[in-house]
């Protein structure tokens, strides 16, 4: 997108910044900055830049988190940022976090003060050492803020507000956006000529969240579905909103972060947490939308299934997923994920068997698939994976014999193979369910084993 606007830059030209042009150029400049903030361009620009799904600011109702940050940019904020300030965009985003999240609610560095004057929150540590942040929604800078982290160009990196009492749903205006602003400038024919009316174009940037690198909202009251926009934000490392109550389908746009390191989207539902809304609502994220909808209904937790897209995440080394309704099978380019450390898939619908290019990841340390659907025996050469430290398939219709590699796994802590025989289960067809086989003298060399759990299997000889 490309804006054009009029007026006096207060900034300085940013250089070296990667351009994500997301959609078509607009047809109009934006009315020219005056006096009066209601038309000083900042609302065409945000409108123009920000704000998804073709809504405008005119079409939505007083009670709007993104029009509740639009009056406070415009009116509360003491930084009055112009329509051409480079940092309007990503101010703009994180007060509209504020607004959707219930920030007077928070349990550290919310902004209660009616006036949004409290500008400074000083946090006490264990070993009683101290730190003082800016307030979310004070005149400082954002960068600042609690839980914000900024580079050396003042370009937010990073949102981290774990276990923090937010309440509500992530806005879609969560997505990344870098947009070209052209300003026309006054400038003359000739060194002394200054009457000319000649007009040059000077090149800004006006910076959204379009370089996050890390977004951890986890442990908080959020409910809703996840926007699809989240995949816009193409420079995400780590993406963590587990312990809430998110619900819906996992949106396939996350494929696009092929940056992704860490993706933590687990423990979705079964969690009890209530949060207390400044209105006096109670927020409930054991049931969808937080028990706001009626009637109500327990909260399944996301949805979805692995595709074979996963392999775009060729440098991820933690995806969990775990506690949620995500179905479907393991798909064979898992094997593509070649720095996984941690695969937690259990406790979800998932069927099929453990695909054997899973014995690709040499460096896998934890692999937790219990409680699914697998129908499902060991891969050959399993005992490649010699890192593992955690191996859970409790819960399957596992069957054949455990194989003699996995007593070479030296660094293993936990192996849970129970509950692997289930016949009165409607869904089983294979009729030798359930490990077989007999335990080997080798488990001996498992020196560092903690937890060995084999119950209900059709095993047999002597431990």
């Amino acid at each position: 997108m490309t804006i054009y606007v009029t007026g006096k830059s207060k900034k300085a030209e940013l250089n070296n910044i990667n351009i994500y042009v997301e959609t078509t150029p607009s047809k109009s400049p934006s009315l020219s900055p005056i006096t009066d903030r209601e038309r000083s361009g900042v609302i065409e620009q945000l409108e123009g830049g920000i704000l998804e799904r073709n809504i405008t600011f005119s079409s939505m109702n007083k009670a709007d988190p993104r029009l509740s940050a639009l009056n406070w940019i415009l009116h509360t904020d003491d930084l009055q940022l112009e329509s051409d300030d480079a940092h309007l965009y990503q101010r703009y985003v994180l007060a509209l976090l504020a607004f959707s999240l219930d920030s007077p609610a928070w349990y550290l560095c919310g902004n209660p003060n009616e006036n949004y004057t409290t500008n400074e929150c000083t946090l006490t540590y264990s070993d009683n050492s101290t730190a003082t942040f800016g307030t979310w929604l004070s005149s400082t800078s954002e960068c600042t803020w609690f839980g914000v982290t900024c580079s050396a160009d003042g370009v937010v990196r990073g949102v981290d507000l774990n276990y923090n009492d937010l309440i509500g749903s992530i806005p879609p205006e969560i997505s990344g956006k870098t947009i070209h602003v052209y300003l026309l400038v006054p400038l003359p024919l000739f060194p002394h000529d200054v009457s000319s009316n000649t007009i040059s174009l000077k090149m800004f940037i006006i910076i959204g969240l379009a370089f996050l690198q890390l977004l951890h909202l986890p442990n908080n009251c959020i409910y809703g579905t996840m926007p699809p926009e989240i995949g816009k934000l193409r420079h995400l490392m780590s993406l963590e909103l587990h312990g809430n109550g998110l619900s819906g389908s996992m949106p396939d746009e996350i494929y696009n972060l092929e940056k992704l390191q860490l993706l933590n989207l687990a423990d979705q539902w079964g969690i009890q947490r209530k949060c207390n809304k400044t209105d006096g609502t109670v927020v409930d994220i054991n049931y969808s939308m937080g028990g706001l909808s009626r009637p109500k209904k327990e909260n399944a937790g996301l949805t979805g299934t692995l595709g074979s897209k996963l392999s775009i995440w060729r440098s991820m080394k933690g995806l969990y997923l775990n506690k949620n309704s995500f179905d479907g099978i393991i798909p064979e380019e898992i094997g593509a994920l070649r720095y996984l450390r941690y695969l937690w898939l259990h406790d979800n619908f998932i069927e099929g068997t453990i695909p054997s290019t899973i014995t690709k990841l040499r460096n896998l340390k934890h692999l937790r698939l219990g409680e699914n659907f697998l129908m499902s025996s060991f891969p050959s050469e399993f005992g490649r994976l010699g890192d593992m430290e955690i191996l859970e398939l409790n819960g399957n219709s596992m069957f054949g014999e455990i194989p003699q590699g996995l007593y070479k796994m030296s660094n293993l802590e936990v192996l849970r193979l129970d509950d692997t025989l289930m016949n009165e289960a409607p869904w089983l067809v294979v009729p030798d369910e359930g490990m077989t086989g007999s335990i080997s003298t080798f488990i001996g060399a498992l020196q560092d084993l903690r937890w060995l759990l084999i119950s209900n299997n059709p095993m047999t000889g002597t431990m």
